[in-house]
């Protein structure tokens, strides 16, 4: 907290093992002042008025979130302007989470890794003119027999890579 650079340009936080939400969020405001361009998170859970933050921030290039954190976003149009690059790996999301309003969110947006549990969701609709390369990683989650079926919808007109991970899919054309 004492370091007085102007800008941070890669910013790592790995606090998995620590419940101090409190901590979490002073680390992760202070690379958001310093604005930060790269931000790696790596934390048990934090405090839901952090992800708002987050995902309103102008400078961030790459977002890296493995945090079992219940996600909230803010009402705002336009989150992450310069956006690039997101990962959301364990997060818990809401039962009607906008996940579409998200990626919207996201104008530069080029690569998506979508990894954990997303059972809860009926529908998981991506839908970017932007994005080239996709990730959806659901066997990190772990296997379940009573899973409901999620269906996936696609709209990616510029999509040059397609990783799907599960343990089973079925693919309709």
């Amino acid at each position: 907290m004492l370091c007085k650079p102007t800008k941070i340009n890669k910013f790592c936080l790995n606090r998995a093992k620590s419940p101090d939400v409190n901590g979490n969020k002073s680390w992760i405001e202070f690379a958001l002042l310093k604005g930060v361009s790269e931000l790696d998170i790596f934390t048990y859970r934090f405090n839901s008025s952090v992800t708002q933050q987050l995902f309103m921030c102008a400078t961030l290039v790459v977002l890296k979130l493995h945090a079992k954190s219940e996600m909230k976003l803010p009402d705002e149009s336009y989150f992450l302007p310069n956006l690039k690059f997101l990962q959301l790996e364990f997060a818990k999301f809401p039962v009607n989470f906008p996940l579409t309003r998200l990626i919207s969110g996201c104008p530069m947006l080029e690569d998506l890794v979508l990894e954990g549990g997303w059972e809860d969701f009926n529908v998981i609709n991506i839908s970017s003119p932007t994005l080239i390369n996709l990730t959806l990683d659901f066997i990190s989650f772990g296997y379940q027999y009573d899973r409901p079926t999620t269906d996936v919808l696609l709209d990616l007109p510029n999509l040059l890579h397609f990783n799907y991970e599960d343990h089973l899919a079925i693919i309709t054309a």
